[in-house]
């Protein structure tokens, strides 16, 4: 399993989430932050196969 670093918009502290497996379509998915426990929407896209990933955080709305 592949982990991915983000950083919390509200807290600033940077945590792992799992990473999904490759996708040719766009992810989202909401997370709690693990220091301050606020929901976290994380858009996940590949550009390329093999390419690393375009990551967007923000909060949940």
């Amino acid at each position: 399993m592949e982990f991915l670093s983000i950083t919390c918009p509200t807290c600033w502290q940077t945590f792992e989430i799992d990473l999904p497996g490759h996708s040719s379509q766009e992810i989202e998915m909401v997370t709690d932050c693990e220091v301050c426990c606020r929901p976290i929407q994380v858009t996940i896209s590949w550009p390329d196969p093999g390419e690393n990933p375009v990551v967007n955080v923000q909060l949940a709305s």
